[in-house]
């Protein structure tokens, strides 16, 4: 056992899993929830398996795979292994020959519907013709919007996709998708919203999620050029791993109701944003989500339209914190 502190160690037990065998010299990577891991390495010998502990760290960055953690679960992987005690540790592969961010979950995980405390609810109104709740608020953005007068050039659309994106990725329901009547648990989802075209035609962007608001930004700004720069093609993507979300900045919407297939499973949460208001001193975005009841209800949803509240009453934690850890790491080298 190399132990590094009291709070994290490495054990290298052989352990085995299918999905997190790696290729010899590989190394394994990713982006953490916690503010204490910068790096983690295997090397596939028996005798290694190093994970380096640096305070401040937000992200890990090197090839092939990305590691994030939740609170309860511990990685494998195979054939030496790395395990830190008490975190969920999730692999998701990152295509850096193509330059574009993919992620898959370890497996296809199932929630236990059969030992589900909704399960009632959940077979009530996994039948009804529309099975759809929307709920429309106004989010506060006036400290978001004050943080970003500084920074010109980010996109406020994007920034609030950001936050908007993070949250759904904390409140685990919103992770929830329907497969041929059962309910699949994705280890994170992403975004795509709507791109008005200068033929005010529109077309999709999609972007990976990521923890880093620097990150996110600068990638799902580059999904956006793309299509603007392209031949405007209409071209959903299929992937239920995603929020898909839409602006109306002409309007200040106070309810919304999306189109809908109804002939085919559709739990993908949809997500309006809508055009500013400004009231006593204070900007108010109005705000729409709509999801599929079979998968959670108005407890649900309150408490995603609170975390985000709570992420958009103090920004500076997700934005500034971040961009000073880089210029740390930056500086170290």
């Amino acid at each position: 056992m190399l132990r590094l502190n009291s709070e994290y160690s490495v054990n290298p037990s052989n352990y085995h899993h299918p999905n997190l065998s790696l290729a010899s010299g590989a190394t394994a990577l990713g982006s953490v929830k916690s503010r204490h891991l910068s790096q983690v390495q295997t090397d596939p010998s028996p005798a290694a398996a190093v994970l380096v502990y640096q305070a401040n760290a937000q992200l890990i960055r090197t090839q092939g795979f990305k590691v994030s953690t939740a609170p309860g679960h511990a990685m494998t992987s195979a054939p030496h292994a790395i395990v830190i005690s008490g975190f969920w540790f999730r692999v998701r592969q990152k295509l850096l020959t193509t330059g574009t961010p993919r992620y898959n979950p370890l497996m296809a995980k199932y929630l236990d519907v059969k030992n589900w405390a909704r399960r009632d609810v959940f077979e009530f109104f996994l039948g009804f013709d529309k099975p759809y709740f929307n709920i429309c608020t106004q989010l506060d953005v006036t400290n978001l919007l004050a943080l970003l007068r500084d920074r010109p050039g980010v996109s406020v659309s994007l920034a609030y996709h950001y936050f908007a994106l993070r949250a759904a990725n904390e409140i685990e329901p919103f992770r929830y998708r329907l497969r041929e009547g059962k309910v699949i648990v994705h280890d994170v989802i992403h975004g795509g919203t709507t791109v008005l075209l200068p033929n005010e035609n529109f077309t999709l962007a999609y972007f990976d999620y990521d923890e880093n608001f620097e990150k996110f930004i600068t990638e799902a700004d580059c999904a956006v050029k793309e299509v603007l720069s392209g031949d405007g093609a209409f071209k959903p993507n299929p992937s239920d791993d995603r929020i898909h979300f839409t602006a109306l900045p002409w309007v200040s919407f106070t309810s919304f109701s999306h189109a809908r297939n109804w002939r085919r499973e559709d739990s993908i949460p949809k997500i309006a944003f809508g055009k500013f208001i400004r009231e006593n001193g204070r900007t108010l975005l109005p705000f729409s989500v709509e999801v599929h009841h079979a998968l959670m209800d108005g407890l649900h949803v309150g408490r995603y339209v609170k975390r985000l509240e709570e992420a958009l009453a103090e920004p500076e934690t997700y934005i500034s914190a971040e961009k000073m850890q880089d210029q740390s790491h930056e500086a170290m080298g």
